[in-house]
């Protein structure tokens, strides 16, 4: 039997670094998968219309687009030898974290507000702080969100000081 090379999911906030990482991992043998390009194409498979994940949210509602989330993941599973870079909320829908489990090592790139903040001032606001980019807002969602990450990860990497050589360094000692 041939062995099965181990796939890996990066979850985290916003601007944590999982695309970046996720790229470099998978450099070494993998392929690269970014969840939410993968949602914007199934939509376009399935409406024959063109929209970025953020557009289908606020057009078709957010039951609408967590149902494709899943969807979209589970469909994922079949794959071997990937990298997975999901978006920050995935892991929030209790269908999705069995999903992200089964399909590989879990890695949670964490990293404080005040950072992810900073990182985002360069990168744009996400839709849930674009009316109010300040630290004390994104703590509430980091809040809700932060020990659900930290409860599926199989490994967690603080990013905060960490460039990204370290960071896959540490990603691939782990797999």
């Amino acid at each position: 039997m041939v062995q099965r090379r181990r796939n890996v999911v990066f979850i985290g906030f916003a601007s944590c670094g999982k695309s970046t990482a996720g790229k470099a991992v998978a450099a070494h043998g993998f392929t690269f998968v970014d969840l939410d390009s993968v949602i914007e194409e199934r939509f376009q498979y399935d409406k024959k219309e063109t929209l970025s994940c953020r557009q289908i949210y606020n057009q078709y509602g957010n039951e609408y687009f967590l149902n494709l989330e899943t969807k979209v993941l589970g469909s994922l599973l079949t794959l071997e030898s990937t990298v997975l870079s999901t978006g920050g909320g995935a892991p929030m829908t209790a269908a999705n974290r069995p999903i992200l489990k089964q399909f590989g090592f879990v890695v949670y790139l964490y990293a404080e507000p005040e950072v992810l903040l900073d990182r985002m001032k360069s990168k744009g606001y996400p839709a849930f702080l674009a009316d109010n980019p300040t630290v004390e807002n994104l703590n509430k969602i980091w809040n809700e969100r932060h020990d659900i990450y930290r409860s599926m990860a199989d490994l967690t990497i603080d990013t905060n000081k960490k460039n990204i050589d370290e960071i896959v360094t540490e990603v691939l000692e782990h797999i």
